[in-house]
C-alpha cells in the first residue's frame, strides 16, 4: 500500500515550517545598537625594572572601552555576538594564561609589550554578566538573556603583559592596535566596531602626591558628648601613578617618629588635655609606623586612599581647649 509513503512526505514541510518559525523569532532578538562605534586610548607605561618581565606578567590594569548598548531585545532570547579582528597593527605572538583564562597575546611591533583582550556582555539591571577572553582570530560569545527592559550591553578590555624578553618603547606617540568588528549572527544589521589605541613608554616608576600638605578640621565637640571617641571626619590621600605596580604606604607621627600607637602626639600649641587625635583606615584605628600595600593603576591615572581622623579620650582629667597633630605619609616601591 502506498499510504505510509504519502504520510512520510507530508511530514517534511511541517518540520520545515517549525524550523523557519524558530529562525524568524531569533532574528527579532534586538532592534538597535547605540553607539555603532566605540573607542579606547590607553597609555601603556612599563616600569624600566619590569621591562624584562616574564611572559604573561601583568604590566597594566584592564583598560575598558565604553559599551555597545543593544535595546529592544526579546527578553527570552540571548543575543550571541561574533567578534572578529578587522585591522590595526596587532600581530599574534602566543597564548598566555592569566587569572584562570587563556588569552591570545599580540604585539604591535618587534619587542613591544604584549596585549591581551576580553569581552564582557552584561544585563545590568539583572546582574547577569559573562566575560570571555578574545582568541587568536575571533570570539563567538554565546551571549546572555537581556534584562527586564530588553537591554544588553557589551564592552572590551585591554591589558599589557610581559613578553618574556626585553621590551622597547614605541617610536610613535599613539598606535592603532586593533579594530574589532562585532556582529550578532542572528541580526547582522546590528554591526558595531571598536578601535583600541595606545602609546607605549618604558619609564622610571613614580607615584606622586597631588597635595604636598593638607589640613583636616574636626568640628568642635562638647565635653559631655565626647565619650571614648567622637565621630570621624574623612580625608583622602590623592596620588597619580605612572605605572601599574605595587607601592607601600607608611604613616608616621611627625612630632614623634618613634610613636607606634594610634593616638597622635599633640602639637605644641594644643591646649586641650585628656584627649588626642586618632587616624582610622577602613574604620579601624591605624597605628603609627604602620603600612599597607596598594596597586598603582598606571598610565598617569589618578587614584586615592581614604583615611579618617577623630577625637579619642585618653587618661587624665578632660580639659577643654584645642588639639592638633601632624602625620607624614610616605610611599615606597615594592
Amino acid at each position: 500500500m502506498p499510504m505510509p509513503f504519502i504520510s512520510r512526505h507530508r511530514a517534511v514541510p511541517a518540520l520545515a515550517l517549525l524550523a523557519l518559525a524558530g529562525t524568524t523569532n531569533h532574528a527579532r532578538a534586538c532592534v538597535k545598537i547605540t553607539p555603532p562605534s566605540i573607542g579606547l586610548y590607553a597609555r601603556a607605561n612599563v616600569a624600566n625594572d619590569e621591562a624584562n618581565a616574564p611572559l604573561g606578567t601583568p604590566l597594566s590594569d584592564w583598560a575598558k572601552t565604553p559599551s555597545f548598548v543593544y535595546s529592544g531585545c526579546t527578553s527570552s532570547l540571548p543575543l550571541a555576538l561574533r567578534t572578529q579582528f578587522a585591522g590595526g597593527l596587532g600581530q599574534f605572538v602566543t597564548y598566555v594564561n592569566l587569572e584562570g583564562q587563556r588569552y591570545a597575546a599580540f604585539q604591535v611591533y618587534a619587542n613591544s609589550p604584549l596585549f591581551i583582550f576580553r569581552q564582557t556582555v552584561i544585563a545590568e539591571n539583572s546582574g547577569r554578566k559573562s566575560t570571555l577572553p578574545v582568541g587568536e582570530f575571533e570570539l563567538n560569545h554565546p551571549g546572555i538573556l537581556p534584562d527586564s527592559s530588553g537591554t544588553l550591553a557589551s564592552y572590551f578590555e585591554m591589558r599589557t603583559v610581559g613578553r618574556g624578553s626585553p621590551i622597547q618603547p614605541a617610536t610613535s606617540d599613539e598606535l592603532h592596535i586593533f579594530r574589532f568588528n562585532v556582529t550578532p549572527p542572528s541580526f547582522p544589521a546590528l554591526k558595531g566596531y571598536a578601535d583600541l589605541n595606545s602609546s607605549i613608554q618604558v619609564v622610571q616608576p613614580t607615584c606622586e602626591f597631588l597635595q604636598s600638605e593638607q589640613s583636616v578640621k574636626l568640628p568642635d565637640i562638647r565635653m559631655l558628648d565626647l565619650g571614648s571617641t567622637s565621630a570621624s571626619v574623612s580625608f583622602y590621600v590623592n596620588m597619580k601613578c605612572n605605572v601599574y605596580r605595587s607601592f607601600r604606604i607608611r604613616l608616621t607621627d611627625k612630632l614623634d617618629p618613634g610613636n607606634n600607637n594610634t593616638a597622635l602626639t599633640p602639637t605644641p600649641t594644643s591646649t586641650a588635655q585628656g584627649v588626642r587625635l586618632q587616624v582610622l583606615r577602613n574604620d579601624v584605628p591605624f597605628p603609627m609606623q604602620g603600612t599597607w600595600d596598594f596597586r598603582g593603576y598606571g598610565g598617569g591615572s589618578y587614584q586615592y586612599e581614604q583615611l579618617a581622623v577623630r577625637y579619642v579620650r585618653t587618661s587624665g582629667t578632660l580639659v577643654p581647649g584645642t588639639i592638633g597633630a601632624m602625620i607624614t605619609i610616605t610611599t615606597n616601591y615594592l
